[in-house]
């Protein structure tokens, strides 16, 4: 019998090594892709932001790029996906009531070797209702305030508790208050502590904690709370504090307690009029730290003069009937007469009443702020938590929605308050009583140093400041990176109300430069080596404005314009600058805020004159009745620390003619060879409003603080502009 032939033809060797080939050239082209950490289904609710990190690492160290799908509809103006440096992205989404389900999401990672996809789940609940969210017993209040100009530590407290979990774990949410921790000593308590460092103390005085507790069922809960950084007014800081009028005033009520106030000042308060109170009668001064914070809000008037309002929890709204408590509290207001120093004032007044509670119901009508049921009007309108804070507000009972007012739904099921009660409430459609309204911009979240994003040079439109709390606003972060030595400038353009500042801070996070002009129109202009620093936008109060009933936008829309001209950067000298640089000409003079008063003097300390540098600071002189008067503090034991100050025109022409090399025009006023010098510049007839002046305009005069010959030190500054020479007094 023959052999059989189990000889393979050559053509078909071939062929199948050439599909083996491509085959293992196509995998090594798709792979993959990047290999992307597991991430876990989300619970959100509406109106809370979510945020989900997303990271990815592979191999070969390529740039890795992300994206994401969903069934979910998400527009650019509630959610999205920011790339991160370092494989790594961000997806933010705020849900809105018509998102209320579960949706499905698909994040992809690719780089050059293919594409990898992580699948998650997301329940977008109601935000009305989540009596089962971890709730903070610790710390209490929105915020606390601390001796600046002391060593110690901060050390809060952080207490939950929670209906339906035996644990929950912390953890510190963005943005990250550098140097700080949160230690979770058992299931559901904990604290957090942070040593401030001086660069820290420096950079701004006032931080934003914020703490979430994860239960594994619910959103996730949270916790805002304000640190403010106070440091003692120096004795050699002129000016007067803030004035504050308060009657205190027994009450009986079951709702809460409204303490009302009148605040002024002739520069303007900083930020918000704080409310401190205890069940225990305070110190005196007072402790803040161990007492509990309550922001109050501007309800009418000005920062110059207005009336603040806040409703404080009331202690007894749940006794019985005639139960008395007594209840001590204190208002701190500060003002803000040293831009970017530290010659503000602070005041504080305390007060004390007897708060009884008469029995009955409090009456307490949709949206409005309550702490039990029984403050609610109708029998079975109940007192439920709202969103992420599960801050508290009354609603009223319905069994469908014409029992309902406009902007209101009968909830499809009962609900139940933390109280045990249940039924069907009217819910307002967006679901939030908060009514603060405003769209931010794309850029976030970027509210902090560790979630700044990166720009580059050139002008950036349609950014957004928002109100982050009545008490607090939202800030802005931008990271810039110098490649070599560059003369540096960031510009920013808003509108005046409410009011914009800008800081910039090197990578350390020391700060470098500040502008705290009045308005939205700052600008800084430094040369800086190569290295990292960070742009920080920011304001220190936002105040909600209505157009008749409606609640106006309550941001701040502005641009931002950077420019990096490389340059070469002094190396020599060990003179250290004032943050308020750059400020050496006419072009980056600071606007002295006089507070929108027409006769008023401004004060800064903190400044300084290195060689070859001077101060420029823009006057306009409406009203030739009126003085520009000038002090300038300093020490001179040396020729070398003479200070001068001169007067400019608004052209740049030098008005009190006192140069170097030729000191005949230098005078006393303002141009001695002694410590201090006091100037007065009594403007001409033609620089006035043309109102009862024919051919009459306002004009331009700069006051100029100058190192003469070179000469170096630091000096406090008051400029005022009335006919009475106020900084002269």
């Amino acid at each position: 019998m023959p052999t059989p032939n189990h000889t393979v033809p050559t053509t078909l060797i071939v062929s199948a090594l050439l599909a083996f080939a491509l085959a293992i050239l196509t995998t090594a082209c798709s792979g993959g892709g990047p290999t992307i950490d597991p991430l876990e289904g989300r619970v959100a609710a509406v109106g809370s932001e979510l945020v989900i990190e997303i990271r990815a690492s592979n191999k070969s160290g390529s740039d890795i790029n992300f994206s994401y799908d969903s069934n979910a509809t998400i527009d650019s103006a509630r959610g999205g996906l920011a790339q991160r440096p370092g494989g790594s992205a961000v997806f933010t989404w705020t849900p809105s009531a018509q998102d209320i389900g579960t949706w499905t999401f698909d994040f992809h990672a690719n780089d050059d070797s293919g594409e990898s996809t992580e699948s998650i789940t997301v329940e977008v609940r109601s935000a009305v209702g989540l009596d089962t969210l971890p709730v903070f017993r610790r710390p209490l209040g929105a915020g606390t305030a601390i001796d600046a100009s002391s060593d110690e530590c901060v050390e809060i407290e952080v207490l939950i508790e929670d209906q339906d979990s035996l644990k929950v774990e912390l953890s510190q949410q963005e943005p990250i208050i550098e140097g700080a921790e949160l230690v979770q000593e058992q299931d559901l308590s904990g604290f957090w502590r942070w040593c401030p460092t001086a660069a820290q103390k420096s950079a701004q005085d006032r931080y934003m904690l914020t703490i979430g507790a994860d239960d594994g069922e619910n959103i996730l809960a949270l916790k805002h709370y304000q640190i403010i950084l106070r440091e003692p007014t120096p004795t050699s800081c002129p000016g007067a504090e803030p004035e504050i009028r308060h009657t205190a005033n027994n009450l009986e009520s079951t709702n809460g307690i409204d303490i009302i106030a009148n605040v002024s000042d002739d520069q303007g308060i900083k930020g918000a009029v704080n409310l401190y109170y205890s069940d225990a009668r305070p110190s005196d001064p007072p402790d803040l730290s161990r007492m509990t914070m309550a922001p109050m809000e501007l309800v009418s008037g000005t920062v110059q003069a207005g009336t603040w309002a806040v409703t404080l929890p009331n202690p007894i709204a749940d006794a019985p009937s005639g139960t008395q408590a007594q209840l001590f509290y204190a208002l701190v207001a500060d003002d803000n007469d040293d831009k970017g120093g530290k010659c503000d004032h602070s005041s504080t007044r305390s007060f004390e009443m007897l708060v009884s509670n008469p029995g009955g119901n409090g009456g307490l009508g949709l949206c409005e702020s309550c702490s039990s049921d029984r403050q609610c009007g109708g029998e079975n309108d109940l007192c439920l938590p709202v969103g992420a804070e599960a801050e508290k507000f009354c609603f009223s009972a319905c069994e469908n929605d014409s029992d309902c007012p406009g902007g209101y739904s009968c909830s499809v099921d009962a609900l139940n308050s933390p109280e045990g009660a249940s039924a069907r409430q009217c819910i307002p459609d967006d679901q939030s009583c908060s009514g603060i309204a405003c769209d931010d911009d794309a850029f976030e979240q970027n509210d902090g140093k560790s979630q700044s994003k990166a720009i580059e040079p050139g002008t950036i439109n349609d950014l957004r400041m928002c109100p982050f709390k009545i008490y607090a606003a939202d800030e802005d972060w931008f990271e810039i990176t110098i490649a070599e030595d560059s003369d540096v400038n960031i510009s920013i353009q808003g509108s005046e109300d409410p009011n914009l500042d800008l800081r910039m801070l090197d990578a350390a996070g020391n700060l470098i430069a500040v502008s705290e002009d009045f308005g939205s129109q700052d600008n800084l202009s430094r040369c800086l080596t190569a290295g990292t620093y960070y742009v920080r936008v920011y304001s220190y109060l936002f105040y909600k404005s209505y157009t008749g009933d409606v609640l106006n936008d309550m941001g701040n829309t502005y641009s931002l314009s950077y420019t990096a001209t490389p340059g070469q950067c002094s190396a020599g000298g060990t003179c250290t600058d004032d943050p308020f640089e750059d400020d050496d000409n006419i072009s980056s003079a600071r606007v002295p805020d006089f507070g929108g008063l027409s006769s008023s003097e401004w004060r800064s300390t903190g400044n300084a004159i290195c060689s070859g540098d001077q101060d420029w600071f823009y006057i306009s002189a409406y009203n030739n009745l009126n003085h520009i008067s000038v002090s300038l503090t300093f020490d001179q034991s040396f020729e070398d620390e003479d200070l001068d100050i001169l007067i400019y025109d608004g052209v740049g022409d030098l008005v009190t003619h006192c140069i170097e090399g030729d000191s005949a025009g230098c005078s006393n006023n303002g141009q001695s060879g002694t410590s201090n010098e006091y100037l007065t510049f009594q403007p001409p007839a033609n620089c006035s409003l043309p109102i009862d002046c024919q051919d009459c305009a306002p004009c331009d005069y700069y006051v100029v603080v100058n190192g003469f010959g070179g000469a170096e030190n630091d000096y406090d500054i008051c400029v005022g502009y009335d006919s009475q020479n106020r900084c002269l007094n």
